[in-house]
């Protein structure tokens, strides 16, 4: 029996669709893929985009737990982990966490760091006198601001080393919660709820 392609072809388009739109829809309501990829199709029907779902992570120290932001060598990663919220990912993406090297961040004023950018280009005693002027500003601010009671801590890069300025987190694992929002209707808002978590310890 030879194929019509004159009969088979005006369906080729429309079929190829409805196999897309039904696989979206599979994975959308048997998976963890947000309904607005894979297609999009029925994705005006909920909120759970990406940008509905957020992340939460804590490292686990000794003296607690720590909330940490999302370091920029893993953005990507948690764009997928957002996007296609699979427990494998998760742990995947906790393991990437618990094998970087956590720091303490260092801050100070801006007020020193503007300092130096006018030594630079001083270039008489005028300038000389507003910098020492500002100098002693700075120590009064430094003094009343204590940035060491804040946490701030960061991902070392992949090449880089702690230096002596930065203080390495003693780690016991990693834990990472993937959030998203729903419509309820009964209170009509939006309610967060998590819906996966990893744990990862790495041996150190």
């Amino acid at each position: 029996m030879r194929l019509r392609w004159n009969v088979v072809a005006p369906w080729m388009a429309p079929g190829l669709l409805c196999g897309i739109a039904l696989a979206q829809l599979l994975f959308a309501h048997f998976s963890s893929l947000s309904p607005w990829k894979g297609g999009g199709f029925g994705m005006f029907s909920t909120v759970d985009s990406p940008g509905a779902r957020f992340l939460r992570i804590y490292l686990v120290t000794p003296q607690g737990n720590l909330p940490v932001t999302i370091p920029d060598t893993l953005k990507d990663k948690e764009v997928e982990l957002r996007t296609l919220a699979t427990q494998q990912l998760a742990d995947e993406f906790a393991m990437a966490l618990a094998k970087g090297t956590w720091v303490k961040l260092r801050m100070a004023s801006a007020v020193p760091y503007y300092l130096q950018l006018l030594k630079v280009n001083a270039q008489d005693s005028a300038q000389d006198r507003l910098m020492a002027d500002l100098a002693t500003n700075s120590q009064y601010v430094n003094n009343e601001i204590t940035f060491d009671k804040f946490n701030f801590v960061r991902m070392l890069k992949y090449d880089e080393s702690p230096d002596t300025i930065n203080t390495k987190i003693d780690l016991n694992s990693v834990r990472i919660e993937i959030w998203k929002y729903s419509f309820n209707k009964d209170s009509v808002s939006l309610l967060a709820k998590k819906f996966i978590q990893a744990t990862s310890t790495l041996s150190r």
